[in-house]
C-alpha cells in the first residue's frame, strides 16, 4: 500500500541477509505493509488477515505474519486481541529492528511481502 516504505522495509531485510520471495506457499513470514491515509486500507489488511488465517488452517503450515506501517501503530492492540493471526507489528519508527526482531523468533526464513 506504501510503496516508498515496502522499498525501504525490503532493502533493510535484504542487506540483513533475508531472502524475499515471490509466493506464499515458499514463505516462511509474510509482511502487510499498512498505510492508514489510502481509503479502505483497513478493511483490506482485515480481509488479508483473514485469507492468511485461512491459508495457514489449510495449509497446516507454520506462517508468522507481521503488519507493518501507520495503521499497525494505531491499530495494535485490536490487530493482536481481534484477528490472533499476527504474531509482528511494527511502525513506521521501528522498520531498521525488523532483522533482529526476526532474529529473535529463532526461525529460518523466506520472506513475502504484499
Amino acid at each position: 500500500m506504501n510503496e516508498s516504505d515496502t522499498e525501504i522495509i525490503s532493502g533493510i531485510l535484504k542487506s540483513a541477509g533475508f531472502e524475499a520471495v515471490g509466493d506464499l506457499e515458499s514463505a516462511d513470514i509474510v509482511f502487510l505493509n499498512t498505510c492508514a491515509v489510502r481509503e479502505g486500507a483497513e478493511n483490506k489488511i482485515w480481509n488479508r488477515l483473514e485469507s492468511l488465517r485461512a491459508f495457514k488452517r489449510k495449509e497446516k503450515k507454520r506462517l508468522l505474519t507481521g503488519v507493518l506501517g501507520c495503521m499497525a501503530e494505531r491499530l495494535k492492540d485490536k490487530l493482536v486481541e481481534k484477528n490472533k493471526v499476527v504474531d509482528i507489528i511494527v511502525g513506521p519508527d521501528a522498520y531498521r529492528d525488523l532483522p533482529r526482531i526476526i532474529s529473535s523468533l529463532n526461525v529460518n526464513i523466506k520472506i513475502c511481502s504484499f
